[in-house]
């Protein structure tokens, strides 16, 4: 039976209304060679471990690192990422409007943004588990130093133990060191690059991003937004009322395979 792992990080920055947890989907065949592969590029530049924020501001390993030198490893790594790379999976949260629609004892069941990130993720990737007769569980990998991971390992249990998931076949979540793990490398330049062009994009969303992002988004993604009409639609099921699926619509999108282009969202 084919196994399939998946592994996520965060991006926000001081102040951004944005924050985004991105990742990717693949077969465990699939991630032994992208970790062979990506530990022997990092080798030949003499890196330890890919950092999409210092790479992007020249810091820490990248200090001083040549033009050209850059390009040619971003451009490998690129290259294992959408060879490799099954799937890629991303959720958008407004944080500003989460803050003033989640408050008090709302916020406290809700959890953080973060949460509601990965949480959005996993059943995704379980939803499509379901669609396609997913056999083996899956598993889900996450970096070992955000400090609401207490929160996100709760929030999985529960999702184990909601008999609706039972066919979502989720497996095991692990918070891992991304120096160790370089599928969460992966992950980081994912997360580093949507947040990025939402950051910059917060009042109309673009359909082009900038390289490495163009690179990134031409495997499949499916990306979801979480905005005030999603946040309000949430508190009308919580209270068991009825949703509005035609407004939940409106805050996914998918980029279907074979389309190169940057993502768009249709509010």
């Amino acid at each position: 039976m084919t196994r399939f792992s998946a592994y996520f990080d965060e991006s926000t920055g001081n102040d951004s209304p944005i924050l985004v947890v991105a990742g990717f989907l693949s077969t465990d065949a699939q991630w032994s060679l992208f970790i062979r592969e990506w530990k022997e590029v990092l080798a030949g530049f003499a890196i330890s471990a890919f950092h999409m924020r210092e790479f992007a501001h020249r810091t820490g390993e990248f200090r001083g690192m040549e033009e050209r030198a850059r390009q040619q490893l971003m451009g490998r790594l690129l290259g294992i990422i959408t060879r490799r790379a099954k799937l890629g999976f991303a959720a958008a949260v407004h944080i500003k409007e989460f803050e003033a629609v989640f408050t008090g004892s709302d916020r406290t069941e809700i959890g953080s943004p973060y949460k509601l990130g990965c949480t959005a993720n996993w059943l995704e990737i379980g939803e499509r588990a379901q669609k396609h007769y997913q056999v083996e569980p899956i598993d889900f990998f996450f970096d070992a130093g955000h400090s609401n991971k207490g929160e996100v390992q709760q929030s999985f249990r529960e999702s184990k133990q909601n008999p609706e998931f039972v066919q979502y076949r989720l497996g095991t979540i692990h918070f891992a060191d991304d120096k160790m793990h370089a599928p969460l490398q992966a992950a980081d330049m994912a997360a580093y690059g949507f947040w990025r062009w939402l950051d910059a994009h917060f009042a109309v969303k673009t359909r082009h991003g900038r390289y490495p992002f163009q690179e990134i988004v031409k495997i499949p993604w499916t990306i979801r937004e979480f905005d005030r009409s999603s946040f309000e639609e949430m508190q009308v099921q919580r209270k068991g009322g009825r949703v509005d699926k035609k407004i939940v619509h409106r805050v996914i999108s998918a980029l279907r395979p074979g389309q190169t282009d940057a993502p768009h969202y249709s509010n």
